[in-house]
């Protein structure tokens, strides 16, 4: 009598080449695996809910910006060059980010100033003030005018208007465009007769 083999079931022979699927880790109750960068982006968008949700609130302050004071920094090509600093209180404990400042400037309330469009990309500590640049031109035809609209008096008025792009809080990024600027003040017109003296030797 030959010996043979005892061959079993065709599913069985495949069933032991294959291994059993491994159960998913997690917390044991058939919930999807979450990698790292979910997670964190998850936190992140949390984060920035929170945030928004306290601006919503009332619980944080805009900061507030108001004019310091003028002066004339430079003669060029274009004309008088007058940098206006504007002092800018944050009274919140997060930073804020003057990103993009445009602001148009008008003196002795009728002549236009050239508007000025620049990045200062500034950041503004918490709790602080900080002082931000606008530089201004006053173009060559328009100074002898002016010196002659103002001959009888020792200054020179302007207004200056326009918007600031602000970024709040700098890990979350949280953006406020066209934060609305208006203010007045005046420069000394002996600064800017000095200065257009360079030009126009006869300016009194």
């Amino acid at each position: 009598m030959t010996r043979g083999r005892v061959v079993g079931p065709a599913r069985n022979r495949a069933a032991r080449g294959r291994a059993e699927p491994r159960a998913a880790r997690g917390s044991g109750r058939g919930e999807p695996i979450r990698s790292r960068g979910a997670l964190s982006r998850a936190l992140g968008a949390l984060a920035a809910a929170l945030v928004l949700a306290t601006l919503g609130a009332g619980c944080v302050h805009k900061p507030t910006m108001e004019l310091a004071h003028a002066q004339v920094s430079q003669v060029g090509p274009s004309g008088i060059v007058m940098t206006v600093y504007l002092r800018v209180n944050n009274p919140n404990g997060f930073d804020v980010q003057i990103r993009n400042v445009r602001v148009e400037s008008v003196v002795q309330g009728r002549w236009a100033l050239p508007p000025v469009a620049y990045s200062p990309n500034q950041w503004l500590p918490g709790d602080g003030t900080t002082i931000v640049e606008a530089p201004v031109v006053i173009p060559w035809p328009l100074v002898m005018p002016l010196l002659a609209e103002t001959v009888a008096s020792p200054s020179i008025k302007y207004r200056v208007r326009g918007q600031v792009d602000v970024t709040a809080i700098r890990s979350v990024g949280i953006q406020s465009d066209n934060y609305p600027v208006d203010e007045t003040g005046s420069v000394p017109r002996g600064m800017v007769v000095q200065a257009a003296q360079t030009m126009f030797p006869y300016a009194r």
